[in-house]
């Protein structure tokens, strides 16, 4: 199924979306903006989204990070805010959390190692959070290593893939600054991804821009996604101001994918 990620429709800009896109694709629904504006037509249009049963959601990001030291404010605040978004989520019905295990805040070489090594443990502990709520919960590749904020590497991302409390979302646009090889991960992993965050960039910055519009070698990445044994989710996730691309974007999908994009 297409989704569009709410990161750049917050508050009354996604009801002025679903209005004038009344199609057949659903919304990833980005935690941190979900409170901008909350009465009257804003409430009534997402919850005719939800009983459509056409919403997904991405964690919170703001002010949280999975990977803190054990035993700080952080670390503790962190675990409210995932409780309070995996009770969203199960109030919705969504079929899954993106996690995005990290702020992006950059790190000294050892002391990103430190938090590299706690991944898995942590994500076994997010699991066990979102168990009581019956949500299941994606692992977003995360990070840049020139910013000095990589969380995981293609490495880790294919290890932790084996993980059986969650599933995988490959993220184009984080994948595509650290200089992965998209294709070759896409078919290495298979129906181990359940979803993708699709988006462009130039190799070095992870700026959200339109499909098309970096260094992402688009055909290849598509073609290997069309291999996929089962349909995977595929989430537009642009930049605020390429809001007005978003529609182009899932007309591309569409035409690449006629068999997965449903």
């Amino acid at each position: 199924m297409i989704y569009i990620s709410t990161y750049p429709l917050p508050g009354e800009r996604l009801t002025e979306f679903a209005d004038a896109h009344a199609e057949d694709m659903g919304y990833e629904l980005f935690f941190d903006n979900l409170s901008r504006l909350s009465a009257g037509s804003y409430e009534g249009r997402m919850k005719e989204l939800i009983e459509q049963g056409k919403v997904s959601v991405h964690c919170p990001m703001e002010g949280c990070d999975l990977l803190a030291d054990d035993g700080t404010e952080l670390m503790r605040h962190t675990i409210d805010m995932h409780k309070r978004c995996f009770e969203l989520a199960q109030a919705v019905g969504a079929p899954y959390v993106v996690i995005h295990p990290c702020s992006l805040e950059p790190f000294d070489s050892e002391k990103t190692l430190i938090r590299r090594l706690r991944l898995n443990e942590r994500m076994y502990m997010t699991a066990g959070l979102a168990e009581p709520y019956g949500v299941k919960i994606l692992l977003e590749n995360i990070g840049s290593w020139r910013e000095n904020n990589l969380m995981v590497t293609e490495e880790d991302f294919i290890a932790l893939s084996k993980g059986d409390k969650w599933g995988m979302l490959l993220d184009t646009g984080h994948a595509n600054v650290n200089g992965w090889d998209i294709p070759s991960l896409i078919r290495t992993l298979g129906s181990r991804i359940k979803g993708f965050h699709l988006h462009d960039n130039d190799g070095m910055t992870d700026s959200h821009q339109p499909i098309y519009n970096g260094t992402i070698p688009w055909n290849d990445v598509f073609a290997a996604i069309s291999e996929m044994p089962s349909p995977p989710d595929l989430t537009v996730e642009y930049n605020p101001k390429y809001a007005d691309d978003i529609m182009a974007a899932v007309g591309i999908i569409r035409n690449e994918l006629p068999h997965k994009a449903i």
